[in-house]
């Protein structure tokens, strides 16, 4: 991660606590990203089964 880099380029408690707000933005990203996931994932699945009824539609005018 990249906060944790921050500690070995600066001396000081400046550097500790950059360390820890880098570290709490990354988290914070990692949260929202799985979230964003796991909506467009639903997002998908009804997208798919919406398709598939059209399909079954289509083929069955055939």
């Amino acid at each position: 991660m990249a906060g944790l880099s921050v500690n070995k380029l600066v001396d000081g408690n400046e550097a500790v606590i950059f360390e820890y707000i880098l570290c709490i933005i990354s988290g914070l990203l990692l949260v929202v990203g799985i979230i964003n996931y796991f909506r467009n994932h639903k997002k998908i699945k009804q997208s798919e089964i919406h398709i598939g009824d059209y399909k079954l539609k289509y083929e069955k005018d055939e």
